[in-house]
């Protein structure tokens, strides 16, 4: 199987700390999980429980079990009969074919599409994952420097509100990332419209190794950027994602945050704030917004790749991976899919 053989060789250290070791075992989930649901499906109960008390058993090592508890929730009990807000053939045309059976969409999940999804909970009255699964509100003209806060609600979204359908949803918890993959891997699964192109799948999040393997995907091996090139302007000046020009960064390990020395306005690539979802130039393969708007989070838990709005430059980068605490307004997500059947 191309799934498991792709995702459960991971070579240790030599020589790992027990806790590197358990943290570095959660990458056998999204294998676990869709080798499980496989189990499950043939009937093979027993197999199926086992492969869960060891994913169980994985996760709590790693201080993670509830999370992982979500995403291994029995799938007959997830989602209830119902008719759905999740237009599900609009979700199957944005995904982009990464390897023989694994789908990347095209767009970071959007607000439109997120509250479709709570729409749907609140049609089940699963009022335990609303809770889990709610956007925190945020203070938009706080998170401008000082000298910008002034502006008008015109100037400041002049290029569209971050909360407007089209933006990527932002300032949500990586549980309730995971419970949204979930929600759609069972809807998907359990839809019988004619024009679906699969039986089975799994919607979960990119593992970082996969994350930069897609970004790079048709470009130049060794690109900094999604786009196949060293900068982050193309020849006329203008800036190629979505990020803050205004802040330096010259590393991971020191940031130079602050202004530079001849700062540029915060909109001066396109925006103050996060923009649509298909704003500037998709890949090769066809994914957009892969460097900026929203950092994007990733199956290890309080890791982004691609940097955000709020970010410098250095972290649009394919190759730098950021730590963060969410819920954030730079972080939002996008998904990933697994064909089973």
């Amino acid at each position: 199987n191309e799934f498991l053989t792709d995702y459960l060789f991971y070579p240790l250290a030599l020589d790992p700390s027990q806790s590197v070791v358990d943290h570095m075992n959660m990458n056998f989930i999204p294998a676990l999980t869709l080798l499980r649901n496989l189990y499950l499906g043939e009937g093979a109960s027993e197999k199926a429980e086992n492969i869960t008390a060891l994913a169980l058993n994985l996760a709590t090592k790693a201080d993670r079990r509830n999370e992982v508890a979500i995403l291994l929730e029995t799938p007959s009990s997830f989602v209830p009969d119902q008719e759905t807000n999740i237009d599900l053939r609009e979700l199957e045309k944005g995904l982009r074919q990464m390897k023989s059976n694994l789908y990347m969409s095209a767009f970071e999940v959007s607000n439109g599409l997120y509250q479709s999804f709570l729409q749907d909970l609140l049609t089940a009255k699963r009022f335990d994952l609303l809770d889990i699964c709610q956007i925190h509100t945020t203070d938009w003209r706080s998170l401008l420097p000082k000298a910008y806060q002034n502006l008008s609600d015109e100037q400041m979204f002049d290029n569209g509100h971050p909360e407007d359908e089209r933006a990527p949803v932002v300032n949500i918890s990586h549980e309730a990332a995971i419970v949204f993959c979930n929600w759609l891997t069972e809807l998907y699964n359990k839809s019988d419209h004619r024009k679906k192109q699969f039986k089975k799948v799994s919607f979960r999040l990119p593992l970082v190794q996969e994350w930069e393997y897609c970004a790079r995907l048709g470009q130049f091996e060794g690109a900094p950027y999604p786009w196949g090139g060293p900068y982050n302007q193309n020849a006329k000046g203008c800036y190629l994602s979505n990020f803050n020009p205004y802040l330096v960064s010259q590393s991971e390990t020191e940031p130079l945050f602050g202004p530079a020395d001849d700062p540029e306005s915060p909109d001066e690539d396109g925006g103050y704030f996060p923009v649509v979802v298909d704003a500037y130039f998709p890949t090769a393969k066809g994914l957009y917004n892969m460097s900026g708007n929203v950092a994007e989070m990733v199956q290890e838990e309080g890791r982004t790749k691609g940097g955000g709005w709020q970010d410098p430059a250095y972290y649009t980068q394919i190759g730098v991976t950021r730590s963060v605490d969410l819920p954030s307004p730079n972080v939002g997500f996008r998904i990933v899919m697994d064909v089973i059947e």
